[in-house]
C-alpha cells in the first residue's frame, strides 16, 4: 500500500530500531514538503537491515540501505540475495517464497495468486461449473508428504448453499517430476487439478456442480501436505468483465442487479421524459405464482421518486409483463421480468425524471420481492 506523513515514514516502517531481515516493500512513499526521516523502505533506522529491497520507485534511499530493485528486477529470483525460495536454495531451506518470474514480485509460501476464475450457471441445478487458475507455492515436499496425500480445494462464499469441496489423490501416478495431473468424472462430476513445482502454475476446474448462492466476495483454500493457500476473490477477478451469474441467487436470496440505465430528457416539454433499466434479479422463493406476484401491482423507486403500476400487469409461463401499463404518478410503462432467464427490462416513458441526480438508488417491489441497486443519472 502507499504511505504518507511528514516525517518517519517508509514503504514498510516508520522507525526501525530493532532488526529487519529479508523483507522487501513496493508501496509508493509520498511526503509533504519540509519532511525528513522518510526513505522508501524505513524512515529512520536506529537498528539492523538485512538482505532488504525495495521498488526504486517507492522512495528515495537515504537512511535504510535497503538495495533499490526496478519493476523487472522485483519479478526475478536472483534479485533477492538471502531470500529463501521454494526449488532453488542451496542452504537447503526452501520453505519461505515463491515468484513468478517475470509476472510477479516475491510471495510467501502460503499465498495463492489467482489469475483467473470463471463460474457457469447450469441450465438446471446441479449442472454449474467453476475453473481456476494461477500460482501457489506448493514445493515437491508437500506433495510427498505420506500423512496427507491428497490435494484439497475448497471455494466457499457468504451465500453459498453448500461449500464446493473437492479432493484428489496423490500418488506415483498422479505426481512426478514436479508435476502434478489428475482429471476424472466421478459420480456425474468433472473434476480436475493441475500443478508444477517448477512453474508454479495451478488449474483446477469442477463441473456439473451445485454453485446455488455463489457471490462475491468468495473464498479459495488449497491444502496439500504441509501447504495451506488462502485467497478471496472478488468481482473484478471471478469472470472478468462479466458479472456472476445471477441465476445462482434463486432459492438463496432476493437480488436485484441494474446492467444499463438511461435517462432521455425533453426540456421543452413537460412530462416527455423516458427512463430505461434492463438487468437481472433472482428470487427466493420461486414458488410463488406468478398471479400472486402481481397481485399488489409494480413499484419501481428512483431516488425519492416512484412509479406505480397497479394494473395493467399480465402474468404468464415464468414471467409478468406489461406494454402500455399507466403509472398512477404519471407516464406510460412497458416491463417484462422473466423468472426463467432471471432478466427484466422496464421503460417508463411520458413522464418527468428531474436532473443532477448523480448516483441514487433504484428499487423495484413486487410481491415477495423487494430490493434495489445503485444507478448513475445525468
Amino acid at each position: 500500500g502507499s504511505v504518507t506523513n511528514a516525517y518517519y515514514i517508509g514503504g514498510l516502517v516508520g522507525r526501525n530500531k530493532g532488526g529487519i531481515d529479508k523483507c522487501y516493500s513496493a508501496g509508493l512513499v509520498t511526503v509533504v514538503v519540509g519532511s525528513s526521516d522518510f526513505d522508501g523502505l524505513a524512515g529512520e533506522n536506529d537498528g539492523d537491515i538485512n538482505d532488504c529491497y525495495f521498488l526504486i520507485t517507492s522512495g528515495p534511499n537515504d537512511i535504510s540501505g535497503a538495495a533499490r530493485l526496478t519493476d523487472k528486477q522485483m519479478k526475478q529470483q536472483k534479485s533477492f540475495v538471502g531470500f529463501d525460495f521454494v526449488a532453488g536454495d542451496a542452504d537447503g531451506t526452501d520453505d519461505i517464497w515463491w515468484i513468478n518470474k517475470g509476472v510477479s514480485y516475491p510471495k510467501l509460501t502460503w499465498q495463492v495468486d489467482v489469475t483467473k476464475c470463471t463460474v457457469t450457471a447450469g441450465s438446471k441445478p446441479s449442472t454449474d461449473k467453476i475453473s481456476l487458475s494461477g500460482n501457489m507455492g506448493a514445493s515437491d515436499d508437500d506433495f510427498s508428504d505420506p500423512n496427507s496425500p491428497i490435494v484439497k480445494v475448497t471455494v466457499d462464499s457468504k451465500y453459498l448453499v453448500n461449500p464446493c469441496v473437492h479432493t484428489f489423490p496423490v500418488d506415483a501416478n498422479t505426481f512426478k517430476k514436479g508435476k502434478y495431473n489428475y482429471s476424472k468424472t466421478i459420480g456425474g462430476v468433472k473434476k480436475s487439478f493441475t500443478y508444477d513445482t517448477k512453474t508454479h502454475k495451478f488449474s483446477f476446474s469442477a463441473g456439473n456442480i451445485d454453485l446455488s448462492g455463489f457471490d462475491c466476495p468468495a473464498t479459495l483454500l488449497i491444502e496439500v501436505g504441509d501447504y495451506f493457500g488462502p485467497v478471496q476473490m472478488n468481482e473484478t477477478l471471478v469472470n472478468g468483465k462479466m458479472p456472476v451469474p445471477i441465476q445462482l441467487m434463486t432459492e438463496v436470496r432476493n437480488v436485484l442487479r441494474v446492467d444499463k440505465c438511461t435517462v432521455k430528457q425533453n426540456n421543452k416539454k413537460a412530462n416527455s421524459d423516458q427512463l430505461s433499466v434492463s438487468g437481472a434479479f433472482a428470487v427466493e422463493d420461486p414458488n410463488v405464482s406468478m398471479a400472486d406476484r402481481i397481485s399488489a401491482g409494480l413499484l419501481i423507486t428512483l431516488d425519492t421518486q416512484t412509479f406505480t403500476i397497479p394494473a395493467g400487469l399480465k402474468a404468464g409461463t415464468g414471467k409478468f409483463s406489461c406494454t402500455k401499463a399507466n403509472v398512477t404518478e404519471g407516464g406510460i410503462a412497458a416491463a417484462t421480468f422473466d423468472f426463467n432467464k432471471c432478466s427484466f427490462t422496464l421503460i417508463i416513458k411520458n413522464t418527468n425524471i428531474p436532473t443532477g441526480l448523480g448516483d441514487v438508488d433504484f428499487g423495484v417491489s413486487f410481491a415477495g420481492f423487494n430490493e434495489s441497486d445503485e444507478v448513475a443519472l445525468p
